[in-house]
């Protein structure tokens, strides 16, 4: 949805205010590798190209995914949404979740 680049833009943009720019050394790819070594080294879990159709949450926690075209649910004691925040509470969050 484009909004990746608007939310990098706005740190770099808040940094040069600043006086300083930072950048991650061999790009921006680097800071999700780094996160997905982290979940993976904390027993976490990356799976990628899997489209959710939802959060599913129950008694007011977040336990889990629903995928989409029917591919099943993934059930997790912790769930992270790399989706932009106007996706994961507009779209993947049911209403009144939060």
């Amino acid at each position: 949805s484009g909004t990746v680049s608007a939310e990098f833009a706005a740190v770099f943009g808040a940094s040069d205010s600043l006086g300083v720019s930072e950048f991650p050394r061999g790009g921006a790819e680097e800071i999700a590798k780094a996160l997905e070594r982290a979940l993976v080294k904390n027993g976490g879990q990356v799976r990628l190209k899997s489209h959710v159709e939802n959060i599913i949450i129950e008694d007011g926690a977040a336990v889990g995914v629903r995928l989409a075209n029917g591919k099943g649910d993934i059930r997790a004691p912790i769930v992270l949404s790399n989706a932009s925040v106007w996706d994961t509470y507009g779209k993947l969050l049911p209403p009144g979740a939060v």
